[in-house]
């Protein structure tokens, strides 16, 4: 199909958010590492972190955090929220996506009080948010990907995947047979189907 001169071999897009079309400033601390202390579970934790509001967590846990703790977590979590932007490549790419007539989604492993300041980056550019802590899983599982394609109302052939984490957005969506580019930005030598930015990735899927 064709639309606007372009020759359409994808009829959605999915995008990770950070590390692929937004960021936090890295210099920032990332409050969630004290909280892991709570449990030895340490990847059970991180999992519940991205399934969970943090307000659920003291219940679901059975622990009660510590006043230093949670101010801690207050005012580093709302530095790292306030420090959200996108990179500089992130709305171009939006909108030669949109010019090619996709429907864009982006599909994210995301904590709780990120989602909102996430959306509200995007303005109209993009159409749906699939979210690991809405969804209840996360990626590389295989439902948050189907959940996506749901929303997009596309099958896993009419739909591309790009992100900078090589098994969530890479390995997994492939396994489902949605077609997928690895991004490593600034990397000096790339492998087939990896991009070091979106400019790269809308000339490879863009025709």
């Amino acid at each position: 199909h064709t639309q606007k001169g372009f020759l359409m071999r994808y009829q959605s897009i999915m995008l990770d958010a950070f590390g692929t079309v937004a960021y936090i400033n890295p210099e920032l601390q990332n409050p969630y590492k004290h909280l892991s202390g709570y449990t030895s579970d340490r990847l059970f934790f991180r999992k519940s972190l991205l399934t969970k509001p943090i307000k659920d967590l003291e219940n679901f846990f059975g622990v009660t955090f510590s006043p230093p703790h949670k101010k801690y977590y207050e005012t580093s979590l709302s530095a790292q929220v306030n420090s959200i932007k996108l990179y500089d490549d992130t709305i171009n790419a939006l909108k030669k996506f949109r010019l090619a007539g996709m429907k864009i989604a982006v599909v994210s492993n995301l904590a709780y009080p990120f989602g909102e300041p996430i959306q509200k980056l995007f303005g109209n550019y993009v159409d749906h948010f699939v979210f690991s802590y809405e969804a209840d899983c996360a990626k590389p599982d295989a439902r948050i990907y189907k959940i996506a394609l749901e929303k997009l109302q596309t099958t896993a052939g009419q739909t591309v995947m790009v992100g900078d984490t090589k098994k969530a957005d890479y390995t997994g969506p492939r396994n489902l047979g949605i077609d997928a580019y690895w991004l490593r930005r600034n990397a000096m030598e790339l492998a087939e189907h990896q991009v070091s930015n979106l400019s790269q990735l809308t000339e490879k899927i863009i025709a």
